[in-house]
């Protein structure tokens, strides 16, 4: 209001005071009105800023509904490992959401409201673009891990085929080798041929071979021991055994006896013989002390725990 001057009633002259009352009544009415003027505008720009404040707090809200989201995705996500101290970045946003709501309560002016409320969302947004990009580094790395473990399935199945052709390559190769190992074995046995079993009768210095029992006095048995370059060379015994027709083995002592089958049996002579892959000519004689019998006489042959030959007479 506008400074007057004290009026002295008696300088001022007749119907003045009526005037200057309404004058006054108008500057009255003016003020008012500009104070009623000045009321609605602060009504407007607070319900403005009460309209900003609110679509900041829905975008917050949505912000931190996101943010939930992020996190739910983020969990899903633990089994890769994601760093536990970036998951704790999760309080800025509830901290910033405390921070919007002391803001609210408290009596700054619009200005840094609007202000500390766009700060909020610079912060907000910058979490959620550094979440965004770690989940899509992420994905990215879920997907290589993804990639590369189909990687190593197919390489695990190849690996796996691989190392069943190479078992059946290697059981084929061990059968065969088996087999080869057989032959060998078979090829390196000893075998005898020329196999001869004859009573012999003694005149003087002849020898002469005989059919009768009562004119024989031993019995011989000759054979050769076949060449053979696969068997080990070395000593070998040959066991014979004579067997006369009452199925005896002559033998000069009950102790004579060599493991065949499993069994220890009787032989008649031993011969241990030097063998060096060469053929061996053999002859051996049992002399009879008593007279032979009539009948059939069996020779066996024994090496090696095989029997390699078998020869029979009748003496009359």
């Amino acid at each position: 209001m506008d400074n007057k001057k004290p009026v002295n009633k008696k300088d001022n002259p007749p119907g003045k005071s009526d005037r200057a009352a309404k004058r006054d009544i108008a500057i009255l009415k003016t003020s008012v009105l500009v104070l009623i003027a000045a009321i609605g505008v602060l009504l407007f720009f607070l319900l403005h800023a009460r309209h900003t404040l609110s679509g900041h707090y829905d975008k917050l809200a949505e912000s931190i509904e996101h943010i939930d989201e992020l996190e739910k995705e983020l969990d899903s996500l633990r089994e890769y490992h994601i760093d536990s101290a970036l998951l704790d970045k999760t309080g800025i946003i509830e901290r910033s959401a405390e921070e919007f709501e002391r803001i609210l309560s408290s009596d700054l002016d619009q200005s840094e409201i609007v202000e500390r409320l766009e700060y909020l969302k610079d912060v907000e947004k910058d979490y959620i673009n550094r979440v965004g990009r770690l989940l899509d580094e992420y994905r990215d790395e879920a997907g290589k891990l993804q990639e590369e473990k189909g990687s190593l399935s197919r390489r695990k199945s190849q690996v796996s085929a691989e190392l069943e052709r190479t078992v059946e390559k290697y059981n084929s190769l061990k059968e065969k080798n088996e087999q080869l190992q057989q032959q060998i074995e078979k090829a390196s046995l000893l075998t005898i041929s020329e196999l001869k079993l004859e009573a012999i009768n003694v005149r003087g210095r002849e020898e002469e071979p005989t059919k009768r029992a009562r004119s024989a006095d031993k019995i011989r048995v000759c054979f050769a021991v076949n060449e053979n370059h696969v068997a080990k060379p070395g000593y070998r015994n040959f066991y014979i055994r004579f067997i006369n027709p009452d199925n005896n083995v002559l033998a000069i002592s009950e102790e004579n006896t060599f493991e065949y089958r499993g069994e220890d049996i009787l032989y008649s002579i031993k011969i241990p013989v030097d063998y060096q892959n060469e053929k061996e000519d053999m002859c051996i004689a049992w002399d009879e002390i008593d007279r032979f019998l009539t009948g059939y006489y069996k020779v066996t042959i024994h090496s090696e725990g095989r029997q390699l030959g078998y020869q029979m007479i009748e003496l009359e």
